[in-house]
């Protein structure tokens, strides 16, 4: 009998096509048309809440389940490279931070599983393939804790209209695969960041889950409503982990309408910040090191942030002149099979 590992490495090729299937259909859609395409697809507004999260429902369509799929999307002030710096995480002690900060008193345990496929060159855009764990309460206090174990697909691309995205997308493994400690959690899961053409960030965050056991969906609705909560916290933790390399330029920018965080947080914080640059896969060795200055530091995420910048508007340049090369080649060829044309098929002697 495989073990799991091998399990997770053999059905990784289809979990990798249906996730890339999910993020396809939600980058079609963009900013600028988001809630009137989910409208149309059928998705009911919720009443407004405090934390700035427009909030979707609609009846599940696609799992065969009596729980509800539900959608938030925030708009909000923040940094594109430090948010996908942020929520990269392919190191368990990196994971397991980000989830004490995102999850709070909720969090239990979690880990990554295992790697199936990430980029090699520090200077590409972030992409990772792999399976991973956490375990974690429901928002109410009635129900045992929830574990889930599932294929993460991460990365950036650029939607239709040419808008950078940083993407996460999550399917639950087969309910058989590893070994469980608690209830298992089978969810469907997908969070598009996108850098929109006025500077601000628009997080569209679509949730689907079945939590098992013999949790009531109308219970579990308020659980699942909470965690759009997501988008907001996960904006100023970004802020406030990349607050300490911009206070040598210029003032950290606030993110309006988000609640600080408490003491826990801060301390958790603290782990997490080496180990989410470390997990980033950027080359930011040099910045390891205890003696450098704050300043130092800027300067070099700064130098960072300007070579990957760079790199885009060469790739961009190089593509702007194919397309023209492939224009003219074109034009070309039809001019030259019109003189073909007049030539087989004119008038003779």
């Amino acid at each position: 009998m495989p073990s799991a590992d091998q399990s997770y490495i053999t059905g990784a090729p289809l979990a990798r096509e249906r996730l890339v299937t999910a993020l396809n259909g939600i980058i079609q859609s963009t900013p600028s048309s988001r809630e009137e395409d989910l409208i149309f697809e059928g998705y009911q507004p919720l009443a407004a809440q405090q934390d700035s999260v427009r909030r979707f429902r609609r009846k599940d369509r696609l799992h065969h389940s009596h729980f509800d799929e539900i959608v938030g999307i925030t708009v909000a002030d923040g940094r594109f490279n430090a948010l996908a710096r942020t929520l990269f995480n392919t190191e368990s002690c990196s994971w397991q931070s980000h989830l004490r900060l995102v999850l709070g008193a909720r969090y239990i345990d979690g880990s990554i599983v295992t790697a199936l496929a990430s980029r090699t060159d520090p200077n590409d855009d972030f992409q990772w393939l792999g399976v991973k764990r956490m375990k974690f309460k429901l928002s109410n206090d009635v129900s045992r804790a929830r574990e889930a174990i599932f294929y993460e697909f991460c990365g950036t691309t650029k939607d239709r209209e040419g808008q950078r995205v940083f993407f996460i997308v999550r399917e639950s493994v087969d309910p058989t695969l590893g070994e469980t400690t608690g209830v298992r959690l089978q969810l469907q899961e997908q969070c598009v960041f996108t850098e929109c053409f006025d500077g601000r960030i628009e997080i569209a965050h679509f949730y689907h889950a079945d939590p098992g056991g013999h949790t009531p969906a109308f219970l579990f609705k308020k659980h699942a409503l909470r965690h759009l909560a997501f988008a907001p916290r996960v904006l100023h933790i970004a802020a406030k982990l990349e607050a300490p390399l911009d206070q040598a330029t210029s003032a950290a920018v606030p993110v309006e309408g988000i609640k600080l965080l408490d003491e826990k947080d801060e301390i958790a914080m603290k782990h997490l910040r080496p180990s989410v640059r470390d997990s980033a896969a950027t080359d930011v060795s040099t910045l390891r090191d205890s003696g450098e200055s704050e300043a130092d530091r800027a300067s070099a995420t700064l130098a960072d942030d300007m070579r990957r910048m760079q790199q885009s508007i060469r790739e961009q340049r190089n593509l702007v002149q194919m397309m023209q090369m492939r224009l003219t080649i074109q034009s070309m060829a039809n001019a030259m099979k019109g003189d073909k044309e007049i030539l087989d098929y004119g008038p003779s002697e």
